[in-house]
């Protein structure tokens, strides 16, 4: 893991703890935290509903689309009784994304700044679904 690796997973971690009372305010409930190995970030098992944060540094309409993993997407199908959300913490405030698989598309893409290619299959939200919170 090289420095820039480490300085995206502290910036990521420290997102998620700052969004956490933004989306428990923003749901009017209280998220548990999935461990560091699930596929989502936040869980509430009374309405099983998920939430995953993505922190960016970034204006949210800097690019048309925001991406998630493949290994996220996944998840969801394998469980579909579940609610899934996507929360963005960029520059410019939080946003949601209440999934929705007829919104979202595929593409190749990544990024190349981490002194390795991290080029893979990813799943998009054109950032007009996104929802200011």
């Amino acid at each position: 893991m090289n420095n820039q690796q480490e300085l995206d997973i502290s910036y990521g971690d420290n997102g998620e703890d700052m969004t956490k009372n933004v989306i428990e305010k923003y749901f009017n409930m209280n998220f548990d935290k999935t461990n560091e190995f699930h596929n989502m970030d936040f869980y509430n098992s009374n309405n099983n509903i998920y939430i995953e944060v993505k922190s960016r540094r970034i204006k949210k309409d800097k690019y048309k689309s925001v991406y998630f993993s493949l290994s996220k997407y996944r998840f969801m199908k394998r469980n579909p009784n579940n609610k899934y959300y996507f929360v963005y913490n960029f520059i410019d405030g939080f946003y949601i994304f209440e999934y929705d698989e007829n919104k979202i598309f595929f593409s190749i893409g990544g990024r190349t700044d981490r002194g390795r290619k991290e080029i893979y299959k990813l799943c998009n939200i054109p950032t007009k679904y996104l929802i200011k919170i």
